[in-house]
């Protein structure tokens, strides 16, 4: 016991050194800080919030404007989010000499009062409701359309506590690596789409422009660049605010890739067959199967961030 207090007495970084190794994260330091790095860490959460569930319709959006007026509609809708975005991040920071307004509906409140405020976090607290009930019912009904032995509201009850323990974590940097884990999931079910595709031997005519339902195609495009609700959560958390706008112009830039290349690709493929939802124009077999369960997987991990949103619009 001498021993031990001596010890103590000479090196008094012990104890801390001690309680650094007890809670060092299981995935290991060097991977740990590799995700949760601000940048990182803001871009792994930014690209996940806008990869949901508007990827599963935009080979249909190209198929109702054509290819060349699809392309230009959608860097016109990534232009139109991306100024919208910086906008609020401006006027959040502008106004942040009040610790109230740390969201949108803060803003909001500014300038509309308190009735703006309470329309605006109705609007906003219905719309991630409809948004995250719309993933639970894709991925319980994929779930039950593999294993049809399992009806789809015992698969919700089997989601129910994978979605709520999600729901309860409260650093957004902590939710880096299931957005990751939904990235990575949500890359091999686009490639895993554009194999199967190119194996198919559907085709079709292929339009340069349609005008006759460019509104359909400019909403699909808009939703899949909609994020608004998770910007500030993840704005809030970040050391360098001012490297936002940066890492916002990467994010799109990847985004417009992935959409485009994904959109073009399977509309080129099918043609006039292209369907609404990306994976009815899949073949039946095992790996249709397996996108489509990684493609669930991956709107499930987008559930805390949509989740968290509304935590911190209220």
């Amino acid at each position: 016991s001498t021993s031990s207090l001596s010890m103590d007495r000479t090196d008094p970084n012990a104890s801390a050194a001690a309680a650094r190794h007890e809670t060092r994260p299981l995935m290991g330091r060097e991977a740990t800080d590799f995700l949760l790095t601000g940048d990182r860490s803001t871009s792994i959460n930014l690209l996940k919030s806008f990869l949901g569930a508007g990827l599963l319709a935009l080979p249909y959006a190209f198929r109702e404007s054509g290819i060349l007026l699809g392309f230009i509609t959608l860097a016109l809708a990534s232009t139109l989010s991306s100024y919208g975005i910086k906008m609020l991040v401006f006027s959040k920071m502008y106004l942040s000499d009040r610790p109230e307004v740390r969201s949108y509906t803060g803003i909001v409140r500014e300038v509309l009062g308190v009735r703006g405020y309470y329309v605006s976090l109705f609007a906003i607290t219905l719309a991630q409701i409809g948004t995250t009930t719309s993933y639970v019912i894709f991925a319980s009904k994929t779930l039950h359309n593999i294993a049809s032995g399992v009806s789809q509201p015992i698969w919700v009850l089997i989601l129910s506590p994978i979605l709520y323990a999600m729901s309860t974590i409260k650093n957004i940097k902590n939710i880096a690596p299931i957005s990751l884990f939904g990235l990575v999931m949500t890359g091999i079910a686009v490639l895993s789409v554009l194999i199967d595709g190119y194996a198919s031997e559907s085709g079709g005519s292929l339009h340069v422009a349609r005008l006759e339902n460019f509104p359909i195609s400019f909403g699909i495009m808009m939703f899949s660049m909609e994020a608004i609700s998770g910007i500030f959560p993840i704005h809030n958390e970040m050391v360098e605010k001012h490297r936002f706008p940066d890492i916002l112009d990467r994010c799109f830039v990847i985004l417009i890739t992935v959409l485009s290349t994904l959109g073009i690709s399977v509309y080129a493929f099918f043609g006039d067959n292209t369907k609404s939802v990306v994976t009815l124009n899949l073949r039946s077999g095992f790996v249709p199967d397996m996108v489509k369960i990684l493609l669930a997987g991956s709107l499930i991990a987008s559930f805390p961030i949509q989740v968290r949103s509304v935590f911190k619009f209220a």
